[in-house]
């Protein structure tokens, strides 16, 4: 069996082993067609600081014994001078800003409000924030992607994904939005990196979502660029609107996704499965929404 990177599990099943050599078949991955990077280096709470010495921002430091990021002076904190620069109301010269929790499958909850005006806070350039980007949430057990249309900033603990090059005039960012938060690529994550890392540390990286495997998408077949562009639009017009994705949109969308990858019902059956031994947190939840029956029908 092919497995770039021994990224699999030693202690899978059998049956997971066959369900697995759908993927593992594969020589493309993510990175191959996306890059990514992270926002504004600073909490949802947004509290920095001033160093006496140097002038610049950092963020609030957590140490008993802090130093300055920029200078490393040592830091003698002084409550009253610790200030909050993201807001839950907007107000002049603050750019919108979403953080891990605002991330959620196929749609973005509120936004906060955060101050560009702190010297020394790493904000990260303007261009990074431009739409549309593929949002994903770094924290948390399952997956929560979604995609920004409104140029908003993101702390670091969003990730953010764009098409590198020319791909995104090929291929649409709601393409891969659907392969990301699709049951299968849930199935993959946990068992490339074992069920029992995965429940002690709940949360993704950038290279785990970049190794998510993909056909070779500059040579594909008639189908398999139809079902590209069918995942594509059927999620485009929802994603523009910030809907959550309706049941029957969401069977469809994995349907498609099971035919690009060449799964089946008795493939899903082991993916279900993995859904129901993972706690019941919100992002596993909504992808109990739809049943086996949902997505094979009969």
């Amino acid at each position: 069996q092919k497995n770039r990177g021994y990224r699999f599990d030693i202690d899978i099943s059998v049956e997971d082993e066959k369900t697995i050599q759908n993927f593992s078949r594969l020589c493309f991955t993510f990175k191959d067609y996306l890059q990514s990077c992270r926002g504004v280096e600073l909490s949802k709470h947004g509290l920095v600081y001033k160093c006496d010495a140097c002038r610049l921002w950092l963020p609030l430091p957590k140490s008993t014994k802090p130093r300055c990021s920029h200078c490393g002076n040592m830091l003698s904190i002084q409550p009253g001078k610790v200030v909050c620069i993201v807001s839950k109301k907007q107000k002049n010269n603050y750019e919108s800003l979403l953080v891990g929790e605002s991330i959620c499958r196929y749609s973005i909850n509120s936004k906060l409000w955060i101050a560009t005006d702190k010297d020394g806070i790493k904000y990260k350039t303007p261009s990074t924030y431009e739409s549309p980007k593929m949002l994903v949430r770094k924290t948390g057990v399952g997956i929560s992607a979604a995609l920004d249309y409104s140029n908003a900033y993101t702390n670091q603990v969003v990730y953010i994904f764009r098409p590198r090059g020319d791909i995104e005039h090929r291929l649409p960012l709601e393409f891969f939005l659907g392969i990301i938060n699709s049951r299968a690529m849930y199935y993959f994550l946990v068992k490339s990196h074992g069920e029992t890392e995965w429940r002690s540390h709940p949360y993704v990286t950038q290279t785990q979502i970049l190794e998510f495997p993909l056909p070779n998408l500059e040579r594909l077949t008639g189908n398999e660029n139809k079902i590209i562009h069918s995942i594509a639009n059927i999620l485009k017009p929802l994603a523009k609107t910030n809907q959550e994705l309706p049941t029957k949109a969401d069977a469809k969308v994995e349907q498609l996704v099971a035919e690009l990858y060449g799964l089946r019902r008795s493939d899903y059956e082991l993916i279900f499965a993995t859904l129901d031994n993972v706690e019941g947190l919100l992002p596993v939840r909504a992808l109990k929404k739809i049943r086996i029956d949902d997505i094979f029908h009969k």
